[in-house]
């Protein structure tokens, strides 16, 4: 199963990169944000090896990004989830919050590609390095890495603004938010599918509306 965020849903959250992910590092600090795109707006949390973000209202995907943690999609509106264990698809790409996340992929496709720091910029009021992934007729793209927090905060393709995360705040984040409510019946993969289509039909159908 293979599913970019980017490329899947009209709403994304690609600050958190592809689901299916196996290991990879999580947040230095714990922190909740906004997520703010073209697409639309969203909520981040992250604590240690566990993130949560919603991709459509009602829709949200919770990661253990830890060796071997499972992921889980969580439909609020049916009360139901879809999980996952790490390593089912050899397409599967892993999480990762850290600078320069896009080079591995790039550098299959492209020849010559490099990711390097270029300075530093303050975003959302924090203090950021700014890393630069580019060459071999790639888009450039951009990021701006938050030490403290272990993540980045924004991201830039080709000069335009792809993404970023607003409002942080620092802090606990409650448990609760990483585990599938009581009473939440589990799904197959293709009910996951149905459901999450029927979710972005009704997200469209909000869109149209407004304007």
């Amino acid at each position: 199963m293979k599913f970019h965020w980017l490329a899947a849903a009209a709403f994304c959250l690609s600050f958190l990169a592809p689901v299916g992910a196996h290991a990879q590092s999580g947040c230095g600090k714990a922190f909740t944000a906004k997520y703010h795109s073209k697409d639309g707006v969203g909520d981040v949390a992250c604590d240690g090896k566990w993130v949560r973000a919603e991709i459509v209202s009602g829709l949200f995907y919770l990661a253990d990004v830890s060796a071997g943690g499972k992921s889980t999609m969580l439909i609020e509106p049916t009360r139901e989830y879809y999980e996952y264990a790490p390593g089912k698809d050899d397409d599967e790409e892993p999480i990762d919050l850290r600078a320069c996340s896009n080079l591995r992929k790039l550098a299959e496709e492209y020849k010559g590609v490099t990711c390097r720091k270029t300075g530093t910029a303050t975003v959302a009021g924090r203090n950021t390095d700014r890393y630069e992934t580019r060459g071999g007729g790639a888009a450039s793209i951009t990021e701006f890495f938050d030490p403290e927090l272990g993540a980045v905060l924004k991201e830039q393709k080709g000069g335009e603004l792809s993404w970023e995360l607003r409002d942080i705040r620092i802090g606990s984040v409650p448990s609760s938010l990483f585990r599938v409510p009581a009473g939440y019946k589990k799904v197959s993969e293709e009910q996951y599918f149905k459901r999450f289509a029927e979710l972005m039909q009704k997200e469209e159908a909000k869109k149209k509306g407004r304007k």
